[in-house]
């Protein structure tokens, strides 16, 4: 009698090699990890290649996620964003995360749903299963619904349209230096155009409310000149004290400030 037992959690979890795995399995036991998964073939780990992923692609993706996931929804969050992380590479543009993620349940449930009937050998079964197997290797196309306008870089607009494509031409050969500084670059300018136009702003403001000031100091000193002059005599007659002061003009008010402020940011 075989008196060997084993502790391990569940099958699906914890840092099991394929060896210790498969071992564990044996004996006219299957392993759901690498057991032939209907119409799919085999489960993936990771989305990877040099090609946007494809409807089996996620569908494999979601199988895997699925074991650990609290429900079918999270799974399938799961795999957008993977999704998203990996679009990146290709500097394209993806849909709201919630419109992808429905859009893959979609997907999903055509699987399932011939999945249900997978013992039935009609025309009709047959059919949608080959209908569906066609589309695996087509691209899972969650792009923005906008996004030739929003791709910039016209490469990489050509290699969207061709993963588009039936059996998604076209490789995604990395992410090309020399085009990516350039791009920092010219952000780096428009930054710098847009606080140069901040700045001359603040500044037309700032003179405007100096000059505006200007004029209505000019107005009281001309209402001072207007008075008697007093004759040079006169005037070193009259006792000057320490407390007597030129009188200042404020121009820095609040608004004045305000705008000094926000130019030396």
């Amino acid at each position: 009698m075989n008196m060997h037992t084993h502790t391990h959690t569940h099958p699906f979890n914890g840092p099991f090699s394929r060896t210790t795995r498969v071992s564990r399995y044996q004996k006219g036991k299957t392993n759901p990890d690498f057991a032939e998964i209907y119409l799919l073939g085999s489960v993936i780990e990771s989305l990877s290649g040099s090609k946007l992923p494809s409807n089996g692609d996620v569908l494999r993706l979601y199988v895997h996620k699925l074991k650990s996931a609290q429900t079918k929804h999270d799974a399938a969050v799961t795999v957008i964003k993977k999704v998203q992380l990996f679009r990146e590479k290709a500097r394209i543009p993806v849909r709201h995360i919630d419109h992808a993620t429905a859009q893959l349940e979609e997907l999903v449930h055509k699987w399932e749903r011939l999945k249900k009937n997978k013992g039935r050998t009609t025309a009709t079964q047959v059919a949608n299963e080959a209908a569906l197997t066609d589309t695996f290797n087509d691209l899972f196309d969650v792009a923005h619904q906008d996004a030739l306008q929003i791709v910039k870089i016209e490469e990489d607009k050509q290699f969207l349209l061709a993963q588009r494509e039936k059996g998604r031409r076209g490789v995604m050969t990395g992410v090309d230096v020399s085009q990516t500084k350039e791009e920092e670059h010219m952000t780096k300018q428009q930054r710098q155009l847009r606080l140069k136009e901040k700045q001359q702003t603040e500044i037309e403001a700032l003179d405007r409310n100096i000059s505006l000031m200007y004029d209505s100091s000019s107005s009281t000193d001309d209402v001072t000149d207007s008075e008697p002059e007093e004759t040079v005599a006169e005037i070193n007659r009259q006792p000057c004290t320490p407390k007597q002061k030129r009188r200042k003009i404020n121009i820095l008010t609040p608004i004045a400030l305000s705008s000094l402020d926000r130019v030396s940011e």
